[in-house]
């Protein structure tokens, strides 16, 4: 019996996913006698990644104005046993300029959790090494006064990482005026989708409001994403989730009253100084952690989410990614896209190969054009690869390159039938451009087209081809806008505008000329109605290019191959960053997609990214669709046998009711196929508002920190929020950006977004409750109540299992001894005939622990007692362990 208690207790300890709380907080010994002293601590993260997903303040408004919490690789000072602090009003918070605000807290505001399975992936291992808690005292320092932030994290994976897009602009402010508005701008470039959940706004007295808007997609006007009033509470309030999408011009606008000015007023960081700031809080598989400068996001090689230089592509070692066989049905990959919830999309052949003989040279129609009996456009599941429905049988003559659009549906470019199709993900067709089998070089018609890319309106441009040299714009019925030749090669043939690529922030579109090597550049103008070349990239030192692709942050990248020659992936405009993709020599990459790799591969660190390559060998039939990760030098793969199949247990809901706000057009703002087979996403909210209970509802986000840490040239000179920004914990010169953020008021406001903020500490994504409550992380396993200094989740459980696994066994032993010596006697109440134990109650427990028959009985005819599930949900005391089969 005792050893059956020890197995309960070991099981228990393994179940529950254990959290780690880590204190951040001002030395005791540091002394703070002047005003508005800034003070940085920082304190040694644990030795292998984990994600933090919640931060509890441990500090008073009338003591502390501000706590920021910043990430970086390496600190000011490096932390000590004794606890170290520094003043970082006139010193930098981080060494290397890499600082990335991750937290803001001000005005009392309650603790932060991040959504469910939602992580800033943190400590030795990833992109945020270091936590500095940056502490802004009002006065002297108190007696006894420790304050600082609690750290939530796990050692677990979380499928979304946390990210922060942040707003500071530099303006001046006319006095005496009713109205001045200060607009900051920038288009989000990147490779995946961003969903917004919360959000901050800061200025100083003088602002009045604080409002993000993006333009629709159709250009006819701006919706709003959040807005709020700076004079009441900063916290970081929820936000209605909306999907980002790479192309979207946020701009955020404050609008400042000045009447109460004789002279003008400029940004900076003292109370009399102004500020525009907004904090924007989104996650994606990768993370983005950046500000505002200029028209783009600031970004450098410490930003957390960019393609690591040291690093090289190895295949990708997990046993379970066996995606179809080149000599199966579905012939050879050929082409290979994204959607944005990250599910694959193949394209295939079937049973039709290109040949040397396929065309007609004369006319450039094929000699068979029979449609492919076969399906050709697969979606695979992004762990396995296995194919969950295929489309497309008897549509397409020679399937080329597929896309797929923000609304999911699916793009084919049909290479023999010289057409463009559109598809819904049910395989019924929005559009068909081209006449079908007659090839030319007319607004109508294509010559052998390749690829596909789909702007935000829904209008695309098309590269076209193997016998055209050009690409073509269209609008979203098809019809035909303007067209660019691409130069063909020096003795005259076509170069094969091969594969193309949309990016709507600097309104260029890139096409890769195949034969030439070089990928060539334009403007599109939609008002002039124009498509103009600009520049020529010249990769021809690596071979041919055939696909291209949008990375992190903007980044271009071109899949280069010659035979004989390794691929490689090579960064557009910085040219020595190149990735060799090995085993590639002789098989024809095709096409490429770039997205996250399995969280098997990493656990709780950055999550890899994985490029998707689609080859087309000759002969056919070399092999399946191949997926490379990109392991940064010195990372190891965990070995074969512990990779297994993870299907992000820990988000509840799909990105499928995901929907845009916009007024004048209606998009789904996530692919059909969002939810797939599995959950994919932190569930979406529509309202903070929960349901009645004995507390008040409230935020569960923090305030947002104070002012004085300021983008651009500084008297202090320290280190900016972002990488590459000279900044400053200190004064801000005058008309320089400034971030950071307290507010005055005690009204609470209305959210962004249509969202309802209350009153009182809650956390907005689960049970109620301060900063005492049960731990947050009940959503990540077996919770066991509250915490308990010096002992994990995981401890707490096991100790748990093993006094109730005790108590029972000594309940059984003594009901034993009764029946023994009384063999008539039951328990009151409780019938044999007809009964049996409940398994959840704990009498049920021992039976499945084979610690005896329980004996509280229940009636099959009668209600169930509470279960222990029930009991643990509904109570912030130990009151029991969570047991589970087996």
């Amino acid at each position: 019996m005792l050893l059956r208690c020890l197995v309960a207790f070991i099981v228990a300890t393994t179940l529950v996913k254990a959290h780690e709380y880590i204190n951040i907080t001002v030395p005791a010994a540091y002394k703070v006698q002047g005003e508005d002293a800034y003070v940085c601590t920082v304190v040694e993260l644990p030795p292998n990644p984990h994600k933090l997903v919640a931060v509890t303040p441990m500090a008073e408004q009338s003591v502390v104005h501000h706590i920021l919490l910043f990430g970086c690789n390496k600190p000011f000072q490096m932390p000590t046993a004794d606890g170290v602090a520094w003043d970082c009003m006139s010193q930098p918070t981080c060494q290397d300029g890499g600082t990335h605000i991750i937290y803001g807290w001000g005005r009392n505001a309650p603790h932060l959790e991040l959504p469910p399975g939602v992580g800033y992936s943190v400590g030795e291992g990833t992109t945020i090494r270091y936590i500095v808690a940056q502490v802004h005292f009002l006065g002297a320092r108190p007696p006894g006064d420790r304050s600082g932030v609690q750290l939530t994290l796990h050692s677990h994976a979380t499928s979304y990482a946390a990210g922060l897009m942040a707003y500071a602009a530099s303006f001046v402010i006319p006095p005496n005026t009713r109205s001045t508005l200060v607009d900051d701008e920038c288009c989000y470039q990147g490779h995946q989708q961003l969903t917004t959940f919360a959000f901050r706004v800061h200025t100083h007295v003088l602002g009045r409001s604080v409002t993000m808007t993006r333009e629709l997609w159709n250009h006819t006007g701006r919706e709003v994403v959040a807005t709020n009033n700076p004079q009441l509470p900063q916290a970081f309030y929820p936000v209605k989730q909306q999907v980002i999408w790479p192309g979207d011009r946020l701009k955020v606008t404050c609008d400042f009253d000045s009447t109460s000015r004789s002279t003008p007023t400029y940004a900076g960081s003292t109370h009399n100084d102004e500020m525009c700031n907004m904090y924007m809080m989104v996650y994606g598989h990768h993370p983005i952690i950046s500000m505002c400068d200029g028209d783009s996001f600031q970004v450098g090689e410490d930003t957390p989410g960019v393609l690591p230089r040291a690093a090289s592509f190895a295949p990708d070692p997990c046993p379970f990614w066996q995606p179809p066989p080149g000599s199966g049905p579905l012939g050879d990959a050929t082409g290979v896209a994204l959607a944005g919830d990250g599910s694959v999309w193949a394209l295939y052949r079937g049973s039709r190969h290109w040949q040397g003989d396929t065309y007609d040279e004369a006319t450039h129609k094929m000699r068979d054009s029979a449609n492919i009996r076969e399906p050709v456009i697969a979606r695979l599941d992004d762990q396995t690869g296995a194919v969950l429905s295929t489309l497309g049988a008897g549509m397409f003559s020679l399937p080329h390159m597929i896309t797929v659009d923000r609304e999911g549906a699916l793009w084919v470019v049909d290479v023999g039938a010289h057409q463009v199709v559109k598809l819904g993900q049910d395989g019924k067709v929005l559009l068909r451009v081209g006449e079908a089998h007659v090839p030319g070089s007319t607004p109508s018609r294509f010559c052998q087209p390749t690829q596909v890319a789909v702007a935000r309106d829904g209008s695309f441009f098309v590269s076209d081809g193997y016998c055209n040299s050009r690409v073509a714009w269209f609008d979203t019925a098809g019809k035909f806008i303007a067209d660019a030749p691409v130069p063909r090669t020096p003795d005259g043939h076509p170069s094969v505008a091969h594969s193309v690529l949309l990016d709507e922030c600097r309104s260029k579109v890139y096409v890769a000329a195949r034969e030439t090597g070089r990928v060539y550049e334009y403007a599109y103008d939609a008002a002039a109605r124009s498509l103009v070349q600009k520049n020529v990239h010249d990769l021809s030192q690596w071979g041919r290019v055939w696909s291209l692709v949008m990375g992190p942050y903007g980044l271009v990248l071109a899949l280069t191959w010659e035979s004989g020659k390794d691929a490689r992936l090579v960064n557009l405009v910085f040219r020595d960053q190149h990735w060799v993709l090995p085993g590639l020599a002789s098989s024809y990459p095709h096409d490429i997609a770039l997205g996250p790799a399995p969280t098997a591969l990493s656990g709780a660190s950055d999550r890899l990214f994985a490029l998707y390559v689609a080859p087309t060998c000759s002969p056919p039939g070399c092999g399946p669709l191949r997926r490379f990760v990109l392991r940064p030098h010195g990372f190891k793969f965990p070995n074969a046998s512990a990779l297994v199949v993870s299907y992000d247990h820990d988000t509840p809901a799909t990105d499928a009711g995901h929907k845009s706000t916009q007024a004048a057009t209606t998009h789904t703002t996530t692919p059909a196929a969002a939810g797939g087979p599995r959950a994919r996403g932190p569930a979406p909210s529509t309202s903070t508002s929960r349901p009645a209970s004995s507390k008040t509802p409230s935020t569960s986000t923090p305030s947002a920190a104070h002012g004085g840490h300021t983008q651009g040239s500084s008297r202090a000179g320290s280190a900016a929020g972002a990488p590459g920004a000279a900044a400053a914990a200190g004064q801000q010169p005058a008309g320089g950006p400034a971030v950071g953020g307290a507010g005055a008021g005690k009204a609470q406001p209305q959210a962004g977004g249509g969202d309802e903020a209350a009153t009182g500490p809650y956390d907005m994504w689960g049970d109620s409750g301060d900063a005492n409550d049960v731990d947050p992380g009940v959503r990540y396993g077996l919770v066991v109540g509250p915490r308990m200094a010096g002992l994990s989740a995981g401890k707490v459980a096991g100790l748990l299992a093993l006094a109730a696994c005790m108590v029972g066994a000594a309940v059984v032993v003594g009901l034993r001894a009764v029946r023994t010596l009384y063999p008539g006697w039951e328990v009151p109440g409780a019938s044999n005939a007809g009964s049996k134990p409940h398994a959840s109650t704990m009498a049920g427990l021992m039976s499945r622990l084979g610690l005896g028959q329980g004996y509280a009985r229940v009636p099959q005819q009668q209600a169930a007692p509470p279960s222990i599930d029930d009991m643990l949900a509904h109570s912030a005391a130990l009151e029991g362990l969570e047991a589970g089969e087996g």
